[in-house]
């Protein structure tokens, strides 16, 4: 073998090599961590934040509100929606106390259908465009907002057994 193509071998090597630790620190940086990373990066938005502006919400019309942002093609959403119905049923306080809103960028007509299949009975169903971008990346995330407006919990995914308990407990 003559130098030039051990040269050309071992650069070869190298950047497979290279490659492998570039996949490598990107899987470990999104699933890692127990799923944290992409949590972290899902919402730029964080307890104390302004919430999102979003046509026909005033969120000083009750002491809370609550918005879940869903998409009809996200499988957790979907897989998330027996919780939101229950959550719904189950709920003793009025709406003026707490406001609970779906948030989606699905049209008005697919938002509501996708709701209505689900037999979810929010109180709002609010179909922000898709030109409306609040900073999120990941559905479904619930955002509990004070009515100062000002964002008080964030979570993110689908949500485990404790965090749908903390989550009925704000919704009443």
């Amino acid at each position: 073998m003559s130098r030039r193509d051990l040269l050309d071998r071992s650069a070869n090597v190298a950047m497979i090599v290279a490659a492998a630790v570039f996949v490598a620190a990107q899987v470990r940086g999104l699933i890692g961590s127990g799923g944290a990373a992409p949590k972290a990066a899902a919402a730029a938005y964080a307890p104390g934040d302004e919430a999102p502006r979003l046509d026909g919400v005033e969120y000083g019309k009750a002491k809370r509100s609550v918005l879940v942002f869903v998409n009809s093609e996200c499988h957790f959403c979907t897989a998330s929606m027996p919780f939101y119905k229950s959550l719904m049923a189950n709920r003793k306080v009025a709406s003026t106390e707490t406001i609970v809103m779906a948030v989606s960028r699905d049209s008005p007509k697919d938002l509501d259908a996708y709701i209505q299949q689900h037999g979810v009975g929010f109180d709002r169903l609010i179909s922000m465009g898709r030109e409306v971008n609040p900073r999120m990346r990941l559905t479904p995330t619930v955002f509990v907002v004070d009515g100062a407006g000002k964002i008080v919990k964030v979570f993110v995914g689908k949500l485990d057994e404790a965090m749908e308990t903390e989550l009925a407990k704000i919704v009443g």
